[in-house]
């Protein structure tokens, strides 16, 4: 997650600050006539530390979000207050019907056995999150607000986040999800009257709501309308997951 890099950057500024520390210690020790050759090695080696650490820290703070922008600036989206769960009834069939017909879509993804499962650490790929624009793992709230991101996937902007006992929106408080009711009963028709529905859109939901076969529909923040039906609910937790993102 992002927050590995935040705790990399701590733990290199308190690094610089130790090697600090050792090197002033040092300086005094050898000022004073007390083992001058040896203190000489330690006074060198603590500023030495720091400035390694310090090299890191900046390259922590400064590089990463400037490859971050370049790979994928992310794509900003009002904020929504949360709500807590509810379900949606969806009636419509699973395929959309054919471009061109009443209420019909494109399909701009269509993935199956997609694992989001616990956060990994740094550098390992992010495995929490999914970016239904394009498929790929995305990045969190962290990113934009701190403009750091110490793992950086190909995905833009994340639209579910898995966490312990639940699957959550983008910062947890954007109502962009509603949980059908009827399991096999989504598609986009569904979807796009479920989160047409004040009551029906949340920004949280239990795993213990979730089962092989439940549908969760969602909208992206670049404005499209996905499905994602859990295919496995297994140990970690993860949630093995097929989706479907129509444009508009």
């Amino acid at each position: 997650m992002t927050d590995t890099r935040i705790l990399a950057i701590v733990v290199c500024v308190l690094a610089v600050a130790v090697g600090v520390m050792i090197g002033v210690l040092a300086r005094r020790h050898r000022k004073a006539g007390k083992g001058t050759t040896f203190w000489l090695s330690v006074e060198r080696l603590g500023f030495v530390i720091a400035v390694i650490s310090g090299s890191a820290s900046l390259i922590f703070s400064v590089l990463g979000p400037i490859l971050e922008r370049h790979a994928d600036p992310p794509v900003p989206s009002p904020a929504v207050t949360g709500q807590p769960p509810s379900r949606t009834t969806g009636r419509s069939p699973s395929t959309p019907p054919p471009d061109g017909e009443p209420g019909s879509r494109r399909v701009v993804l269509s993935e199956q056995g997609f694992a989001l499962g616990p956060p990994s650490s740094f550098p390992k790929p992010e495995t929490d999150k999914i970016d239904l624009d394009s498929g790929h793992r995305g990045h969190g709230p962290i990113v934009e607000q701190w403009g750091m991101d110490s793992q950086p996937d190909p995905g833009g902007r994340t639209d579910i986040i898995i966490e312990d006992g639940e699957i959550h929106s983008y910062d947890g408080n954007e109502r962009t999800m509603a949980l059908l009711v009827e399991p096999g009963g989504g598609g986009f028709a569904a979807c796009e009257s479920a989160l047409a529905r004040e009551d029906g859109r949340v920004a949280r939901i239990a795993l213990d709501d979730l089962e092989a076969g439940s549908q969760v529909c969602a909208s992206t923040d670049k404005g499209r309308t996905a499905l994602v039906t859990v295919e496995e609910v297994s140990q970690g937790p993860v949630l093995t997951i097929g989706f479907t993102t129509w444009e508009g």
